[in-house]
């Protein structure tokens, strides 16, 4: 009799222990991006991915381009000529009519902001009725040249494709010569410009994703970037369970990080938007945002 009262509560105890349990989904993930080497394990969770120039460009673009690499986001170029290197002394030459090297500009092409520059000069004359000519040539190629009869100075420039050319050291030269001997050219600008720079800052908002689950909850953020040296990524987050548009002042944002992927400190909410902010201290480089994964349940 006594073993069959025992039989019974342990029955009963596995009964109850079963019961507990009702409702409860017991699983994991394992965030299949191989690129950034991130691996997280979590409750069963929805995935919600951003990666194309679609996606990107249905969010909110303030300073990012979308076009030129469709799928990544790296900051805005701007066409704000930035000084690299420059001669402006005085400098002359003269004798026979062969070209004189009189200037030499060194500078290293770092990257894609590089890929268009501009050389301004100037030249002149010191007696009229006779010529002076100039030759800009970089790495020993002339690119252009100008002649003037000008006792004063006579500013020209040009713009050079410069995307062909490998990143590393180059030499941009200044050449004078004369029609006549002991008659001199003369200049005193030799400037080299770099015609395009990344601008400091920019962000990218996402759309509004709508989990249709009241009080959803963020699992974790994951994204995929590229980082130059003295460029950086942040993120914010939102969420609320009343519906809000991508644009829309609020509710506010949660600073969340900068390390992928962010597992901690992501708001709660129905309507979900994350926030990326590209920043960088070198105008010449730019941080390159190339996909971002939510995980929400």
């Amino acid at each position: 009799m006594k073993g069959k009262k025992w039989l019974i509560l342990v029955i009963a105890l596995g009964i109850v222990l079963l019961a507990s349990s009702v409702g409860v989904t017991r699983g994991s993930f394992v965030d299949p991006e191989s690129s950034t080497g991130n691996g997280f394990e979590a409750w069963t969770s929805t995935q919600w991915v951003q990666n194309t120039q679609a996606d990107f460009e249905a969010g909110v673009l303030n300073q990012v381009d979308t076009s030129s690499s469709p799928g990544d986001v790296p900051l805005s170029l701007i066409p704000s000529p930035t000084l690299i290197t420059s001669d402006n002394s005085e400098v002359s030459a003269s004798g026979d009519t062969e070209w004189h090297l009189v200037k030499t500009l060194t500078f290293t092409k770092d990257g894609a902001t590089y890929n268009e520059l501009r050389i301004d000069s100037n030249l002149k004359a010191q007696h009229e009725n006779f010529s002076v000519s100039s030759s800009v040539r970089v790495d020993d190629v002339e690119k252009f040249s100008h002649s003037t009869t000008s006792t004063s100075y006579e500013s020209y420039g040009d713009v050079i494709d410069f995307s062909g050319y490998s990143d590393g050291e180059h030499t941009v030269k200044l050449y004078l010569k004369t029609s006549k001997s002991n008659k001199p050219a003369y200049n005193s600008v030799f400037e080299l410009y770099r015609t395009k720079t990344y601008v400091s800052s920019g962000t990218i908002a996402s759309q509004v994703l709508d989990t249709g689950v009241t009080g959803a909850r963020w699992d974790a953020l994951f994204w995929d970037e590229t980082l130059q040296s003295n460029t950086d990524i942040t993120f914010e987050a939102r969420a609320s369970d009343t519906s809000f548009a991508k644009g829309d002042a609020s509710p506010s944002w949660t600073s969340v990080g900068g390390t992928s992927p962010l597992t901690s400190g992501l708001p709660s909410g129905r309507y979900m938007q994350w926030r990326a902010t590209l920043t960088t201290s070198d105008p010449s480089k730019t941080p390159t945002l190339h996909e971002v994964r939510v995980y929400h349940y």
